[in-house]
């Protein structure tokens, strides 16, 4: 599936107030995911006006944190959950089911989704284990 039209919301993308472990608010999940790969807390800060698109953008030309791939998932895992505490957005995935959740895109992206029915969906399969958190 598409995260567009009604599963927009799944999308990383998606426009909604995030609160992260700064006590600030953030305008969508995607931003939150794109400023911790900063180490520098100084550039962390040019973030938090971004939408998605923007901090996506951004985030291409960070100087990546020194473990950034070894806490990558650790770091979505967080960003998903302080995304779907939201009472609304928390609601709407648990209301997905058991419908398996695929972040199927068209720009090649392997690892968080899957593309031309390849990749490892890592999104969608914590996608999924977030929604069973929240059904508990």
């Amino acid at each position: 599936m598409k995260f567009r039209g009604e599963w927009h919301f799944l999308s990383n993308m998606f426009p909604c107030l995030v609160t992260w472990d700064d006590g600030l608010v953030y305008k969508s999940s995607e931003t939150i995911y794109q400023m911790m790969k900063c180490e520098d807390r100084e550039e962390r800060k040019r973030f938090l006006n971004m939408d998605g698109y923007q901090a996506k953008k951004a985030g291409r030309h960070v100087i990546l944190s020194r473990s950034w791939n070894e806490i990558k998932d650790a770091v979505m895992w967080q960003v998903l959950m302080a995304k779907f505490d939201d009472k609304m957005l928390g609601s709407m995935l648990i209301d997905t089911g058991n419908i398996e959740l695929i972040e199927d895109n068209h720009w090649g992206d392997t690892y968080w989704g899957r593309c031309n029915g390849k990749g490892q969906n890592k999104l969608g399969i914590m996608l999924m284990e977030v929604r069973e958190e929240l059904a508990k």
